[in-house]
């Protein structure tokens, strides 16, 4: 797996610098954004993306920080939720790779069989209130209604 291939990377004893880890960083987001909607590349994306961030937030912060808060339309509470989760010492990677996904929701793609479809929000309608007319009948004194239409006079 790649967030593996990154571990071994930084195995060696050699921090990430600030260039590679910035490249890293912004093409995993890109992927993500192009192959979000598959969930086996979301998965793997966001662990890479997750891998990246635990190995350099302690050395290079502002540049892990600056990177998700150039994701459009972010929520900025939702950046600090994710790196107060990556703080803690009891954080496992299915919460961290949640949190991650809250933060880069909005550059998720949808699937293709979504892409064009309009999302309704149909509410529920109140009752039909109808008011009753007083209706008058005049009286008449020969037929009324379809009865006049084929009145039928013997006029013999």
């Amino acid at each position: 797996m790649a967030h593996n291939a990154i571990k071994l990377i930084t195995a060696t004893g050699q921090p990430l610098s600030d260039e590679a880890t910035y490249t890293f960083l912004v093409k995993a987001i890109q992927a993500l954004q192009i192959h979000g909607q598959h969930d086996n590349c979301l998965y793997t994306l966001l662990n890479v993306i997750v891998s990246i961030i635990q190995l350099t937030h302690r050395t290079i912060p502002h540049v892990t920080r600056g990177v998700l808060s150039q994701i459009p339309h972010v929520v900025p509470d939702k950046i600090d939720r994710f790196f107060k989760n990556l703080e803690r010492r009891e954080a496992s990677d299915r919460n961290l790779r949640d949190s991650l996904q809250s933060v880069v929701n909005p550059i998720i793609s949808r699937p293709i069989s979504e892409a064009g479809k309009q999302h309704y929000k149909i509410s529920e309608l109140g009752p039909l209130l109808f008011q009753k007319k007083n209706v008058v009948v005049e009286q008449h004194n020969g037929p009324e209604g379809l009865h006049s239409l084929f009145n039928y006079t013997n006029t013999s």
